[in-house]
């Protein structure tokens, strides 16, 4: 039996609107769950220690980075963090966005090509932050923090053009409450048929 045959509009759409409030929920809580056994440690430059890859996850190949994928397949990066924390790291977006569109490296061309940014709200006030990303560079870094000081050391830059982004670095590791990462492949389309395994 169908929704539409059973239920008014307004029913229905409050139906579609809680499964996909409750999916956001079950989703942040799992990664907070995950990130409670170790402290939250945010992407940085200079290198942090890296968050746990659990099974299903993009490889990073490196401890220092988990936002640098040893993988060219789809991911889905999600990361929590508190209203000023996300501030911070939506102007490092914004200057990384700068440095990606300025870019003369293909590798560069081709992350900004391929990744999304979403943005939700969590039921206890804090932001989620989605990071879509269709295919990956191998190797390539989607911390916007190190493009950002990568372009800074590239152009041999004065202190005084970093200290604006340590600043933002530092709210940004005061507020992170959780980044988790996954490999995704398709699994069905909805209006359409089943997507091969």
């Amino acid at each position: 039996m169908s929704l539409s045959g059973f239920l008014p509009a307004a029913s229905r759409r409050v139906v579609v609107m809680g499964s996909v409030a409750a999916f956001v929920s079950m989703v942040s809580g799992s990664i907070l769950r995950a990130q409670a056994t170790a402290p939250p440690q945010t992407p940085a430059a200079p290198p942090q220690a890296a968050a746990p890859i659990v099974p299903g996850s993009c490889p990073a190949p490196d401890a220092t980075d988990p936002m640098k994928f040893d993988t060219q397949a789809p991911c889905l990066v999600i990361l929590l963090f508190t209203q000023d924390a996300d501030q911070a790291f939506e102007a490092a977006l914004a200057q990384a966005k700068d440095v990606l569109s300025k870019s003369q490296k293909p590798e560069r061309k081709q992350q900004s090509a391929h990744w999304k940014v979403l943005k939700g709200a969590t039921s206890d006030g804090n932001v989620a932050l989605f990071f879509v990303l269709d295919s990956t560079v191998k190797g390539a870094s989607y911390n916007p923090f190190a493009i950002i000081y990568e372009s800074l050391n590239d152009s041999h830059a004065a202190q005084a053009d970093r200290d604006p982004v340590d600043a933002l670095l530092k709210r940004v590791n005061a507020g992170i409450k959780g980044l988790n990462s996954f490999v995704t492949s398709p699994l069905l389309d909805m209006g359409g048929a089943a997507a091969a395994h």
